[in-house]
C-alpha cells in the first residue's frame, strides 16, 4: 500500500544508471526490475472535480543491481525518457 501513495522515484540519472529513494527494507532487492513512468497532467473528474491523480507514462525499465541502507541503484534497461522524479512501479 505504501507504495502507492509513496512509490519509488528516481532521485538522480547518470549514462545508464539511477539512484532511487528506496534501500534495505524499502521492497527492492538485487535483480528485481521496475517501470519506470513520468508524471503528467493532473487529471480531474469533470462532474465531481475531484483530483483522480496524475497520468503516468511509461518511459523505460530499470534493473535493480545494488541495495544500499537508504537507497538503490538501478541499471536502465530501456530508456524513453527516464528523468529525476519518474516513478518506479513493479510491472503487473
Amino acid at each position: 500500500m505504501a507504495d502507492v501513495i509513496f512509490p519509488a522515484k528516481v532521485l538522480i540519472k547518470r549514462d545508464k544508471e539511477v539512484t532511487i529513494n528506496r534501500g534495505e527494507g524499502g521492497g527492492v532487492a538485487v535483480g528485481e526490475t521496475f517501470n519506470a513512468y513520468a508524471l503528467g497532467e493532473e487529471l480531474i473528474d469533470p462532474d465531481t472535480k475531484e483530483s483522480l491523480g496524475r497520468e503516468e507514462v511509461k518511459v523505460g525499465k530499470v534493473k535493480i543491481t545494488q541495495v544500499n541502507p537508504k537507497t538503490s541503484i538501478g541499471e536502465i534497461l530501456d530508456d524513453t525518457g527516464i528523468d529525476k522524479g519518474a516513478v518506479l512501479r513493479k510491472p503487473q
